[in-house]
């Protein structure tokens, strides 16, 4: 799994945007979190890509999260690259089997 820390939009400033590549999931995800939040679960103002294959490219990532920040063409770059990097290796069969519980 990769994370990346973005920018947040001038309005967000105070918020943590992190986007990724989950291999075993086959899906790209943001989170948008609160770190003034009380507690644990009252963090997080967003999350996408928590399901299997949920989100298949960066531009419908980059929609997902673009109230609150813009992924950069680096961090576009790195995306991509995270995902070429994962059709190689495939999953293990861990993986494979944990696959079954979260469809």
């Amino acid at each position: 799994m990769s994370r990346y820390n973005l920018s947040p939009n001038k309005e967000y400033a105070d918020l943590i945007v992190t986007v990724g590549w989950d291999a075993p999931m086959q899906t790209y995800f943001g989170q948008v979190a609160d770190p003034d939040a009380d507690g644990e679960d009252d963090d997080l103002v967003l999350w996408v890509g928590t399901a299997s294959h949920e989100i298949p490219t960066i531009d419908r990532l980059a929609e997902l999260v673009s109230d609150y920040a813009v992924i950069a063409m680096d961090v576009r770059e790195k995306l991509h690259a995270d995902y070429v990097a994962s059709l190689d290796r495939g999953p293990t069969p861990l993986q494979r089997f944990g696959r079954t519980f979260f469809k």
